[in-house]
């Protein structure tokens, strides 16, 4: 049983050796220290993505802040000149 388990440590259910049904809570110490450096991989993954997404939503918003301002200096030239 052993063996079937350090073959297939990630998945519970069945051996995939002998289709023996496996009990839970005999994880293998690798298997689960595996799982836990996927998990903080996928944690690291997640907050850059969302730090990233955070970063270009703020330079967005500042580009279309600039474009509204110079859109606004053009009209009120636009009405200045309009007036003399």
């Amino acid at each position: 049983m052993r063996q079937c388990r350090a073959a297939n440590a990630t998945k519970v259910g069945k051996c995939p050796l002998c289709r023996a049904d496996m009990p839970r809570g005999l994880t293998p110490a690798h298997a689960r220290e595996a799982c836990v450096r996927s998990m903080q991989q996928r944690m690291i993954a997640g907050r850059t993505g969302r730090a990233r997404e955070a970063v270009r939503a703020r330079m967005n918003a500042a580009m279309q802040r600039r474009r509204l301002a110079e859109i606004a200096a053009a009209r009120s030239n636009a009405d200045a000149v309009e007036a003399a």
